[in-house]
């Protein structure tokens, strides 16, 4: 067999777990292809029912992107058999190329062997092992990094459908590393597979020419990490260019394998230089939604939305107007466990999910009651959701000056997801004390606090003038509607105020000033002179509502 021409089956599939005994078969693709072939040939790809309707656990949904919802249209699995073994008669298949064999075998054995009483019958050519030995020296051999030190666009979603096409352009790199060793035919390969692994790693060599790296600037500015195609990998900020970039490739203790599989695929580095490290932060926040990079977390734009509130926060609208006024909200949630708690206050009706955990009702009265008591809170004097928000507030404002500093560091973290936990605690594991419930209320008050605060803050930054001092120069950023522009450009304070500022704004806006006001906290906190224009003081005891 011709490793060039002839023509293979490339197999992939998704579990719900490591192995068949603790996972099933959740998702399988594959396609008929030839190495020789610009592109792979068409991609079959069945999502499998799972036993009894079993939910899909929510870690792999996150993962793939598989929802329940999605999972209507799922195969049976003797279906699934059906199909693939006509495939395999029709083509006169022996052989797949799949990526981590070792992973794969075991679930398709189980599927052969429950639906056909047979062994899966093709041979697996592992593509991760060919790379072990031709590339010992590259950061990582796994499929999303292999698949782009080979050319093909990456995916954050693991899908069946997308790993089949960068098996594929893996075993095209392959097949055309193995000829230079004269390795040409399936027979040469096989043999050559069983031979000791003579090649031995020592330090990690990556796709990116040193002298592009090494050329960049000591200046501020935001870098862009791309693949073969040109494509952004991702998007960063740095002091100082050269010294950023570069410590990617120092070292190779300690390296976060996300971090090495993104660098296993950077075959460029394009940049644009900043005036100062506080405007390279802002634009790195423009560019990250303008690419949405895969190895992006933070400031990307994905589904998110703002929220604002009417003045009393009783009902809340994605837009600001009139009737909601208040915010702007990283998202709709910001004040869900707020209105919970007034509810709960109001009515008097059990709710033991106000924490979003199942607690025991009598603990949660408990525990308000000692948190009361420790805060000298009248629980009686609050009838409504804006007055326990001006609780919240003046809990924060009571905070020592040492508080208010670690409050304002991170007055600009975006809310906890609805489905996490905030507090960080592992209510599994330990058993809950009124104490913890009382601590738990703390925590809510103050992040509802800080959200309100928030808002107001950048609502303030929307059109101002920033003036810093940086390597011994006076600068200044102009900030108009949201946007920072040219100095020379910028119109008069006095004529830019609105009633409704955000109305027109998004989350790319939110984003921008978020990360403005907390590069301005930054630089206070280092000791360095920054002014801003109209007056903004930043502590939090200077806030009231409003």
């Amino acid at each position: 067999m011709n490793l060039l021409r002839d023509r293979f089956l490339f197999l992939d599939c998704q579990t719900t777990g490591a192995n068949p005994i603790n996972g099933t078969l959740l998702e399988i693709a594959w396609c008929h292809s030839s190495a020789s072939d610009l592109h792979p040939g068409a991609i079959q790809c069945n999502l499998v029912r799972q036993p009894d309707k079993r939910e899909i656990p929510f870690r792999i949904q996150v993962i793939t992107g598989i929802s329940d919802d999605e999972m209507v249209n799922a195969v049976h699995g003797r279906d699934v058999y059906q199909i693939l073994k006509n495939h395999f008669n029709e083509h006169a298949v022996d052989k797949a190329i799949v990526h981590y064999a070792s992973f794969e075998r075991p679930f398709l054995h189980q599927l052969f062997e429950k639906h056909g009483k047979e062994e899966f019958p093709l041979d697996l050519i592992c593509t991760y092992q060919i790379a072990k030995r031709l590339y010992p020296n590259l950061p990582t051999k796994g499929i999303r990094g292999l698949g782009g030190f080979f050319g093909a666009s990456n995916c954050e979603l693991k899908r069946s459908s997308h790993h089949v096409e960068m098996t594929f352009s893996i075993w095209q790199g392959l097949v055309n590393e193995l000829a230079k060793h004269g390795i040409e035919r399936m027979e040469d390969l096989q043999e050559w597979l069983k031979e000791p692994v003579k090649v031995k790693r020592t330090k990690y060599q990556y796709p990116l020419e040193t002298s592009i790296r090494l050329s960049l600037p000591d200046r501020p500015g935001v870098y862009k990490m791309l693949n073969r195609k040109k494509e952004v990998l991702y998007v960063g900020k740095a002091t100082s260019l050269k010294s950023r970039v570069n410590s990617y490739f120092r070292g190779q203790r300690n390296k976060d394998a996300r971090k090495l599989e993104m660098l296993t695929q950077t075959h460029d580095i394009e940049h644009i230089e900043c005036g100062s490290a506080l405007e390279a932060a802002i634009l790195e926040t423009d560019e990250i939604k303008r690419h949405d990079p895969p190895y992006n977390f933070s400031l990307k734009r994905k589904q998110r939305q703002l929220a604002f509130f009417s003045k009393d926060l009783a009902s809340m609208n994605y837009a600001q107007t009139d009737a909601h006024p208040v915010g702007p909200f990283s998202g709709h949630f910001a004040l869900e466990q707020l209105t919970r708690v007034q509810a709960w206050l109001t009515t008097n009706e059990d709710d033991p999910l106000i924490f979003f955990d199942q607690v025991p009702q009598e603990l949660i009265t408990n525990g308000f009651e000692l948190f009361c008591e420790i805060k000298k809170i009248d629980p009686t004097m609050i009838s409504t959701t804006r007055q326990l928000m001006a609780c919240c507030i003046k809990l924060l404002q009571s905070s020592s000056r040492k508080q208010i500093l670690q409050i304002e560091e991170s007055m600009f973290d975006d809310e906890p997801d609805y489905d996490e936990e905030p507090d960080g605690v592992d209510d599994e594991l330990t058993e809950l004390t009124v104490e913890d419930v009382a601590g738990k209320f703390g925590r809510l008050f103050q992040r509802s606090a800080k959200s309100y605060l928030r808002g107001k803050l950048l609502t303030r930054l929307l059109d101002c003038r920033v003036i810093f001092e940086e390597n011994s120069t006076i600068r200044r950023l102009e900030v108009r509607g949201g946007n920072i522009i040219r100095e020379e450009q910028a119109p008069e304070l006095s004529h830019l105020h609105s009633s409704l500022p955000w109305a027109e704004l998004d989350v790319m806006t939110y984003d921008r000033m978020s990360v403005l006001l907390a590069e301005i906290l930054r630089m206070r906190s280092a000791g360095q002179n920054v002014i801003i224009e109209p007056d903004m003081p930043l502590s939090v005891v200077s806030h009231r509502i409003t």
